[in-house]
C-alpha cells in the first residue's frame, strides 16, 4: 500500500498555472528551469508529480476551450511535461525508500492501441519505480501483446490507462482473457485508471477494480 508522505513543502495551485504557462511558452528550457528553482527552494518533488504536473495538463484543456491557447500549444505543453518527467526521473525514483518487499513485485502498465493519453501512465510508472517495484510499461499495447506479456512475465499488478469511458467494457474483456491465458504466470491484481473527471461511480461495476489518476495509489 502506498501512502502519501511529503517531506518538504507542497506545491500550490498557483505553481500549476506557472508551470503550464512555461510549457506553452516559446522557451523549451523554461519548464525544467522553473521546477529546479522550486526544488532548490525545498518544495516537494512528490507534490510536483502528484499535484502540479497533472493539474498543469488539465489547465491546457481549459485554456484551449477558452481560446487562450491553440491545439499546437496543447500538444507542445503535454510533450514538455512528459519531457520534464523524464528529466527528473533519476532524482524522483531514487528519492524515496523502497517499500518493504516491493523489490519482489512487478507491474505491467500499458496504454491500449487507440488510447490517446500518455502522461498519466508515465507518471504512474515513475511512482511504482520510486517505491521499489519492477515496472514493465509500454504504449500502444494490443490485446495480443498483453497476453504475451502475462504469459512470459510474473505480473503482480496490471494497470491499463484509458482515456474514454467507452473503453471500460473492452478493458474488462481484456482482463478476463488475460486471466485465462496467463498460464504459469499470474495477474494478482488489476487496475484501470481513467484520466480526467472523478468517477467514483465506476467502482460499483463488477469484475475489475478502478483507480483514479491524480491521487494516492491504494
Amino acid at each position: 500500500e502506498f501512502r502519501r508522505v511529503l517531506f518538504r513543502s507542497p506545491l500550490r495551485p498557483a505553481h500549476s498555472v506557472e508551470l503550464g504557462r512555461a510549457c506553452v511558452s516559446g522557451d523549451a528550457q523554461a519548464p525544467e528551469a522553473l521546477v529546479r528553482v522550486w526544488l532548490a527552494q525545498d518544495h516537494d518533488i512528490e507534490s510536483l508529480h502528484l499535484d502540479t504536473i497533472p493539474e498543469a495538463a488539465r489547465l491546457f484543456h481549459d485554456w484551449w476551450e477558452s481560446d487562450e491557447i491553440d491545439f499546437v500549444q496543447v500538444t507542445t505543453g503535454i510533450f514538455r511535461l512528459e519531457e520534464l518527467v523524464y528529466r527528473l526521473s533519476a532524482d524522483f525514483v531514487s528519492g524515496a525508500v523502497p517499500l518493504k518487499g516491493a523489490g519482489a513485485l512487478s507491474g505491467l502498465l500499458v496504454r491500449p492501441a487507440g488510447s490517446q493519453h500518455t502522461l498519466g501512465l508515465l507518471l504512474l510508472s515513475q511512482f511504482f519505480k520510486r517505491h521499489g517495484w519492477h515496472v514493465f510499461s509500454a504504449n500502444q499495447f494490443t490485446e495480443d501483446d498483453m497476453v504475451v506479456a502475462v504469459q512470459t512475465e510474473w505480473v503482480d499488478l496490471l494497470g491499463i490507462s484509458l482515456s474514454e469511458d467507452k473503453q471500460i467494457s473492452q478493458a474488462k474483456q481484456w482482463i478476463a482473457r488475460l486471466r485465462q491465458q496467463a498460464g504459469g504466470a499470474r495477474v494478482a491484481r488489476d487496475q484501470i485508471g481513467l484520466a480526467g473527471d472523478d468517477r467514483r461511480d465506476l467502482r460499483a461495476q463488477r469484475g475489475v477494480s478502478f483507480r483514479l489518476v491524480g491521487g494516492e495509489v491504494e
